[in-house]
């Protein structure tokens, strides 16, 4: 699963779009989409959309990080 992919899921959960997400996070419109072709955001990056995310799940953001982890790599096993 592309670091894209992982966000799309999250976004379909809190029924929120790619668009809010951008604005909530400073970044240009595509980005998710440009991520779920499989590009790599950097780690500020990432480190915000988790903060955003943790908080519209109502989750801590080191368990986020975790599922982030074991869904991106269970394709991998």
């Amino acid at each position: 699963m592309t670091f894209g992919n992982w966000v799309y899921k999250h976004l379909q959960e809190v029924d929120r779009s790619n668009s809010w997400l951008c604005r909530q996070a400073g970044l240009s419109l595509g980005s998710v989409t440009f991520w779920r072709r499989g590009a790599s955001p950097k780690l500020d990056t990432v480190l915000s959309i988790i903060s955003i995310l943790s908080e519209e799940l109502g989750i801590n953001a080191t368990a986020l990080i975790e599922d982030m982890h074991i869904s991106m790599t269970e394709e991998e096993l």
